[in-house]
């Protein structure tokens, strides 16, 4: 099973350090995650407040717009979250969705 990166400064990351996530009930992996290093962490943390500093100068009728983009993004993708979710949370996926 191949590991899954983390999203950080606009591209994926992957790490040598890793997490198997396990079907509650099953006992059984359902995915594998890499884990940020502190310095990943930290570099995250950086980002973060220099694009802070950047979207706070937008006006916010355009700040509504990016936010209504990466609501449809989500949405698009709800399904796929849901299986997720039910997956490694053992919820029905009813109540994932």
């Amino acid at each position: 099973m191949k590991s899954k990166p983390f999203y950080s400064g606009g591209e994926w990351v992957s790490s040598p350090k890793e997490s198997v996530i396990l079907d509650p009930y099953k006992r059984e992996p359902v995915a594998r995650i890499s884990l940020a290093s502190s310095n990943q962490v930290q570099q995250a943390v950086e980002q973060t407040v220099a694009a802070f500093l950047q979207t706070r100068k937008l006006d916010a009728y355009t700040r509504s717009e990016i936010l209504r983009q990466v609501s449809a993004g989500i949405e698009s993708r709800k399904e796929e979250f849901a299986k997720t979710l039910s997956m490694e949370a053992g919820k029905p996926l009813a109540d994932a969705r």
